[in-house]
């Protein structure tokens, strides 16, 4: 016995395709947590363009990471996994202080460039707490240490 199929069968299965094929090509990024060895270079490399400052960073990664999926029209065309939870930092002008990046993990594909606007934000939010408005006027303060090597990168 056969049964006629309505159109919201039709419908229903042109769903569960359209579903298995975005499963199936969906780019997941960040799949790996980011090792020692990554976080270490990055670390030192951020303390390096801050040495100004006397800054000294530690990345806290999520034990599990948190998702963020990118939809378009309803269907998910991307999965981010997001490993970095803040960064502490510690110096002698600011004590303890933690910054959520904008970056979402670290792989070993990051540039220089990428580490330097993560310094730059940084020192952003350092002087942002201590109330310091960089003086233009005066290149010997620890603020444009971080510009002056923008121009090596």
């Amino acid at each position: 016995m056969t049964y006629p199929l309505c159109f919201s069968d039709i419908g229903k299965t042109l769903k569960l395709i359209n579903f298995i094929n975005i499963i199936n090509y969906m780019k997941i990024e960040n799949k790996e947590k980011p090792t020692k060895e990554i976080m270490d270079k990055y670390c030192n490399k951020i303390e390096q363009y801050l040495s100004a400052h006397g800054v000294k960073i530690k990345i806290e990664l999520y034990d599990i990471p948190s998702e963020m999926v990118v939809s378009v029209g309803g269907s998910m065309i991307k999965k981010k996994l997001i490993w970095i939870k803040q960064v502490q930092i510690n110096s002698q002008a600011t004590g303890d202080m933690s910054v959520k990046l904008h970056r979402r993990s670290l792989t070993d594909d990051i540039t220089e460039h990428d580490i330097w606007r993560d310094a730059w934000y940084i020192q952003e939010q350092i002087y942002k707490k201590l109330g310091i408005v960089p003086d233009i006027n005066n290149k010997e303060e620890g603020y444009w240490h971080l510009w002056e090597q923008k121009y090596k990168v």
